[in-house]
């Protein structure tokens, strides 16, 4: 799909939850989420001395003849995407930090120092990538049920298979859905504090085994969680209301850029992208 034709933007016009498409000639590339301080961009990534959910500063915008056009102007590289709702942008915001390790942190630091690749908290994978999306059922449920716990409690978003750029945005967006709700919900919170103390929210197995036998395995978790099914659908953007496990960026833009999806197109940003810091 070609980049949108929407108004130029900079880095002074992004607000905190912001998603960047970035595009390879006419094919979205990768996603980020923009979240504002001297490390503006979080995503996960599997760079050249990184892999992982990692916050980082800009490195989008470079103002250089090789982001110049033939006529002397920045191109545009990157689709933004805006939610809706001000509160789940900056919930989902707050949530992406919360699964990142910043940049500058030491123990990152001193594996980069020695001159290793640093493999973060969550690592980046494409284990699970199966481009088209899903269904947003009860095993996607329970996933962005399980995202929105992690969270909560300071845990990191994948233990085992890590997820791509695509996958975290919209476990990040999914999580602050449930979150919205569950604040709101003393008894749906403690749902999900069930489920957990049951342990219906650890690893359920369910990567290269058939939909049916994955339905049974999260079938337990589903009958604890689904009295706030509706609830949690009725405050979560439809852009993100998919199995999180196997989106793809392609499939992320174009689900943003869809009607009632959530989230308004502002425009697209100038520059060229650079390696990680």
């Amino acid at each position: 799909m070609p980049m949108g034709n929407g108004p130029a933007l900079t880095a002074a016009d992004l607000q905190a939850g912001d998603i960047t498409i970035v595009y390879d000639d006419d094919s979205p590339d990768h996603s980020l989420m923009w979240v504002g301080g001297n490390k503006p961009l979080v995503h996960c990534t599997d760079g050249p001395g990184t892999s992982g959910i990692f916050q980082q500063s800009n490195y989008l915008y470079v103002e250089d003849d090789d982001a110049m056009d033939s006529d002397g102007e920045d191109e545009p590289i990157a689709e933004v995407y805006r939610c809706n709702s001000a509160g789940m942008a900056q919930r989902a915001r707050d949530i992406a930090l919360q699964f990142s390790t910043r940049s500058d942190n030491p123990a990152y630091r001193a594996v980069r120092l020695a001159g290793n690749k640093a493999f973060l908290r969550t690592r980046f994978s494409q284990n699970r990538l199966g481009g088209n999306g899903g269904i947003w059922g009860p095993e996607a449920f329970v996933r962005a049920v399980r995202a929105y716990f992690r969270a909560a409690n300071t845990q990191i978003l994948s233990a085992n298979e890590g997820v791509t750029c695509s996958q975290f945005l919209t476990y990040t967006y999914q999580a602050a859905g449930v979150w919205a709700h569950a604040q709101a919900s003393p008894a749906h919170r403690q749902l999900i504090t069930d489920a957990a103390n049951d342990g219906l929210l650890g690893n359920m197995g369910l990567h290269g085994i058939s939909p049916l036998e994955g339905l049974t395995r999260v079938g337990p978790a589903y009958y604890c969680l689904r009295p706030m099914r509706a609830q949690v659908e009725a405050v979560m953007p439809r852009a993100v209301q998919v199995n999180a496990c196997i989106m793809s960026v392609d499939v992320l833009a174009t689900r943003l850029d869809g009607g009632n999806s959530g989230f308004t197109y502002m425009g697209n940003l100038l520059g060229k992208p650079q390696e990680d810091d």
